[in-house]
Formats: structure tokens, C-alpha cells, sequence
């Protein structure tokens, strides 16, 4: 259940995450991972009142691993904002649409907080807290209070608990389970051979060795992909997915 602006939302699908990766680790020393979470208002019964309009509320939040690492020890870390740098840490998207005005929050007027809690396979339990502000005074500040929750160096657990003013002044609130589902990695175009490449990319970067299926985006099984599917100015775009059901 998110808690935003006094109001409460019910999960309207699976919470996932989802981890770019681009040529080598060296390259691109930074992994991106984002995890977007669908929300309706609570109370809705999404089988018998899928004819009626509903309001949707839609939460993406992203920030960045130092590589390469291993995906098992995103257990444990917390990430926060940097207050000098808008660009640093966590970002946090909000959008609401359907009947009522159209409702949106960026990085740019936010600060938020992301935890990794516990992990049970392939599932994090995440906790997202999150203050908005428009005043550039005001949203430093809150930034540096996020910063100063996490230790020197970051990766490390925070502390449990937040302070109380903290909690009553945040905006939005969630904690639920989120499963790590995809990863999306980009292969020089010239490989022979990309899904062999994306494999050991993911292995040297994530130390991941499981896979439910390796593809080029846009590929079909039983169908030889043709040279250009997938190509772009950065790569051949792969998409890796996890044996997470």
C-alpha cells in the first residue's frame, strides 16, 4: 500500500526492477537500475470495475551501482541524494492520470530515500520514502538530511529506523516486495555472437548466472533475427530476463 499526500493507493500490478548495463563495466562504470511501481486508489476491485474509469498513479524511481558488483548485495544498501549535484543519487518520477487533473513530480522538485531491505530469491523488500518541494533552499536541505542518513561511502545499511519528524513530513511512502526481472544490456553491433556476449557481460557486471531467456529486443523465437534488429546508436539492445517465477 503507497501512502501519498495524506491519500492511499493499492498495487495495481507486480512491482519489478529492471538493470541497464551499456558496453563493459570499464566503459560505463556506473549500472543503472530502475524499478516502476503501478498504483490505483485503495478499494478498487480490479476484476469487476475494470469498465469504470479508475485513476492511475505511477511511481518510477532509479539510481546508479558502482560496477562491476554482484546484484545479491544490493541487500543492505541505501541510497539518497547528493545535495550538490542534482544528478546524483536516487531519482524519483511521479504521474497520476484519469479522472481529476493530471498530476506530476520529478526529480527536480524531489528528494527521496530508497532502501534495500531484505532479499528472498530473486525479491527485494524495498522501502521508498519521498519529500517534495519547489524551493531550491528547501529541497538542498532535505537532501542533505537524506545524505546524512547513510554512512560515509554508501552501500551500507542506514539506520533503521527514521527520525519522527521525518516520517510524519514525508509525502509519499511505500515498502512492499520487488522483483528483480530484467536486464537490458547493450552489445557492440559487430558480435557475432550477442547473446553470448550479453551473458558474459551480465556475469562480469551483476554476477549473474541465471537466465530464463537471452534475446535481442524485438526478437522472435524461431525466427533468425535479421542484422539491423535492435541497433542503435549505443549497441545492439539485449534484453536478459530472470528465472525470478
Amino acid at each position: 500500500m503507497l501512502k501519498f499526500e495524506g491519500k492511499h493507493w493499492q498495487e495495481s500490478g507486480p512491482p519489478e526492477m529492471q538493470v541497464v548495463l551499456w558496453h563493459s563495466p570499464v566503459a560505463a562504470p556506473r549500472i543503472r537500475w530502475s524499478i516502476e511501481l503501478p498504483f490505483v486508489p485503495a478499494g478498487v476491485d480490479l476484476e469487476n470495475d475494470c469498465e469504470k474509469p479508475v485513476r492511475h498513479f505511477t511511481v518510477d524511481v532509479d539510481g546508479y551501482l558502482p560496477g562491476p558488483t554482484d546484484w545479491h548485495d544490493l541487500e543492505g544498501r541505501v541510497f539518497a541524494p547528493v545535495p550538490e549535484d542534482v544528478f546524483a543519487g536516487p531519482e524519483i518520477r511521479v504521474s497520476s492520470y484519469g479522472p481529476g487533473d493530471v498530476l506530476w513530480r520529478g526529480p527536480d522538485t524531489t528528494a527521496c530515500l530508497v532502501c534495500f531491505r531484505k532479499r528472498d530469491g530473486w525479491r527485494f523488500q524495498v522501502e521508498l520514502s519521498a519529500w517534495f518541494t519547489r524551493e531550491a533552499s528547501k529541497l538542498w536541505q532535505m537532501r542533505q538530511m537524506c545524505q546524512q542518513l547513510v554512512p560515509a561511502g554508501g552501500g551500507e545499511e542506514a539506520e533503521e529506523e527514521l527520525p519522527e519528524e521525518w516520517t510524519q513530513s514525508r509525502d509519499l511512502y511505500w515498502i512492499g516486495d520487488v522483483v528483480f526481472a530484467q536486464v537490458n544490456c547493450a552489445v557492440p553491433i559487430n558480435s557475432p555472437r550477442p547473446h553470448d556476449v550479453a551473458r558474459r557481460m551480465v556475469k562480469a557486471a551483476l554476477n549473474l548466472t541465471e537466465f530464463r531467456s537471452v534475446r535481442i529486443n524485438g526478437e522472435r523465437q524461431g525466427t533468425p533475427p535479421p542484422p539491423e534488429l535492435a541497433v542503435a546508436d549505443y549497441g545492439r539492445l539485449m534484453v536478459i530476463t530472470t528465472p525470478h517465477f
